[in-house]
């Protein structure tokens, strides 16, 4: 049996073998801020999360994508954007600011973010509209 970490509550998460309390609130708390996950190697970056634990239940999760909260960056405020794990304080200023003299295109945030790796896991949480 799979449960889809994005829309599993914590009961469903702590039934998964090494997953307590705590681990179930820590994976929904960053579902929540990611908008919820892409990918599952993406549970490697909850605080604390081992690659012993993903080995584990590697075979009991699967990600549905379709329920991926996007931001806005042309028109959502500065702490939404701030609050996304992979935007740092300074990048959100950047952003804001220029925003306010153009818009906000892909090449811009790929400009803004300069790592590769990091602007590859960001884009699908982006809308630009």
């Amino acid at each position: 049996k799979t449960i889809d970490l994005n829309s599993a509550d914590s009961i469903s998460l702590i039934n998964l073998k090494g997953i307590g309390p705590a681990f179930a609130k820590r994976i929904i708390k960053y579902r929540t801020l990611l908008g919820g996950f892409i990918n599952k190697n993406q549970l490697l970056e909850v605080y604390g999360f081992t690659n012993l634990m993903y080995s584990t239940i590697e075979q009991n999760i699967e990600i549905k994508t379709k329920e991926i909260i996007k931001i806005n960056l042309n028109k959502d405020d500065f702490k939404t954007i701030n609050q996304h794990p992979y935007i740092s304080y300074e990048q959100t200023k950047e952003i804001m600011n220029l925003r306010k003299k153009e818009g906000i295109t892909p090449d811009k945030i790929k400009a803004i973010v300069l790592d590769e790796e990091v602007y590859i896991k960001l884009l699908p949480y982006l809308d630009f509209e």
